[in-house]
């Protein structure tokens, strides 16, 4: 896990760099507006944040839906981007069109894109493990009135499954209930 944040931590540097590099270069050198310079920075660094997250920080991990669905990756990132967009004009329009309002504005929107992202990724993938835990519609019940599965850790445990099985028993023998199947699984 270390590992991987470290990646992940490395990861958002360089596409800050990018982001500001291209920022600075478009504005500065190329004389594009500061707002249409930051849009086509931040595009840039997303996309470049997606590749290398892709490959690098999650390439071993299928369930990293963000990075994995392109789809889901974008629906998390352009609110992000507005919201870096919006505040770099903002703060461009109210400071003036100098390089350090530009970077001071910048430096402000990175702080609030940042949250925003981390909302969205939230939103996202909680709706993928909400999609992936609805029941199955169309399953016939099953049979029986009523079920109970009791799941006890046995791997190196064999001095503990017998009394545990035994006070299972015995506690459900309590409740009124005496038909009970035991199923021990030690995968060791």
């Amino acid at each position: 896990m270390k590992r991987r944040l470290r990646r992940f931590l490395l990861i958002g540097l360089v596409v800050t760099g990018v982001d500001l590099s291209l920022l600075v270069g478009l504005g500065t050198r190329a004389g594009l507006a500061w707002i249409v310079a930051d849009l086509i920075s931040v595009l840039v660094a997303s996309g470049v944040s997606f590749a290398f997250h892709r490959v690098i920080t999650f390439a071993d991990d299928p369930h990293a839906l963000v990075d994995h669905r392109p789809l889901s990756f974008f629906r998390a990132v352009y609110p992000a981007v507005a919201a870096d967009v919006a505040m770099v004009g903002l703060g461009v329009a109210l400071a003036g069109e100098s390089t350090t309002s530009a970077l001071v504005s910048k430096a402000v929107a990175l702080a609030v894109a940042a949250m925003v992202r981390l909302v969205r990724y939230r939103r996202v993938l909680f709706a993928a493990v909400r999609a992936d835990q609805v029941p199955t519609l169309g399953r016939p019940p099953a049979p029986g009135d009523v079920r109970l599965s009791v799941v006890l850790p046995a791997y190196r445990a064999a001095e503990v499954v017998g009394p545990s099985v035994q006070r299972l028993r015995v506690e459900l023998a309590a409740q009124g209930v005496s038909d009970v199947e035991v199923v021990v699984v030690d995968d060791g």
